[in-house]
């Protein structure tokens, strides 16, 4: 009895840490296509990277931590995966300019401060970085 309930504890510690071993480590997987626009995005490496997300309202916020920038406004749906981005403060117009978004499934790209940047979808959920009321 006692060399059974061994063989099983033993068991139970092996395949807990297998499952910690197999699912321990942070990757990036696209998401397959989405029809939603809904969820959060990513653009730039590690030390400058930007986060656009979405929520289920429209209301967009950005965020570029590197460089203290936190933006909100809308997103209206124009067409089949069309959207006009707009800020709620036109001051932060020279930041993120009121712009068409083409949305294709996975991703799309913004200019921003007049350089065009690449966002790919990683979460169908929207993330804010932050309290929500520093995004103006």
């Amino acid at each position: 009895m006692k060399k059974r309930w061994l063989v099983c504890a033993l068991l139970l510690l092996l395949s807990v840490g297998l499952f910690g071993c197999a699912g321990g480590g942070a990757t990036t997987v696209p998401l397959p296509p989405s029809d939603a626009l809904c969820g959060s995005y990513i653009a730039g490496a590690a030390d400058a990277q930007r986060l656009f997300s979405v929520d289920a309202s429209q209301v967009f916020y950005y965020a570029d931590q590197k460089n203290g920038r936190f933006v909100r406004g809308r997103v209206a749906p124009q067409g089949e995966g069309t959207y006009v981005v707009a800020c709620q403060d036109p001051h932060n117009a020279g930041i993120l300019p009121h712009q068409e978004l083409l949305y294709d499934g996975n991703g799309f790209s913004l200019t921003i401060e007049g350089e065009r940047h690449s966002f790919q979808k990683i979460d169908d959920v929207p993330a804010v970085i932050g309290d929500p009321s520093r995004y103006s």
